[in-house]
């Protein structure tokens, strides 16, 4: 039975088992092996991109977090002080400064959630692939195994 003729499940079309043979065996281990292969190159990138996304969220949020500091702190030397202008003006920069820090923290989290998910929803279809294949590999190996019907 060609490729052609086999439905995704292994089974021929006429509803019986898998072909067998030692041939057909070594042929899907071949691709098993082959996906596997694929598979780790793109999990090693997906660590990688997650790691990445992971290090720009928490970097951006110890940028809004030193920008909320500054901020609390000119506004308590703003209570301290309350004639000074020149504290005002800098409390009203800061407080812009933090609001920008803020928002691209939430930007950047948005992102590193959907790397996150990403990674997650392509581990699990990688997963499924390398089941069914394993699947096929084992049935194959049984069919080899025997004697001809």
């Amino acid at each position: 039975m060609s490729d052609d003729d086999r439905e995704p499940s292994g089974r021929g079309r006429a509803g019986g088992g898998p072909a067998g043979g030692p041939d057909e065996h070594d042929r899907l281990l071949a691709r098993y092996e082959a996906v596997r292969a694929e598979i780790a190159l793109r999990a090693v990138a997906r660590d990688c991109a997650t790691s990445e996304a992971l290090a720009d969220q928490r970097a951006a949020h110890r940028a809004e977090t030193r920008a909320w500091q500054h901020l609390s702190e000119l506004r308590e030397a703003r209570r301290a002080a309350p004639g000074d202008l020149s504290l005002v003006a800098a409390a009203d920069q800061v407080e812009a400064a933090w609001e920008t820090a803020r928002d691209a923290a939430e930007e950047i989290n948005r992102k590193a959630s959907d790397v996150a998910r990403r990674a997650l929803e392509e581990s699990e279809a990688d997963s499924r692939l390398l089941h069914e294949m394993g699947l096929r590999v084992r049935a194959a190996r049984l069919a080899s195994r025997r004697p001809g019907i």
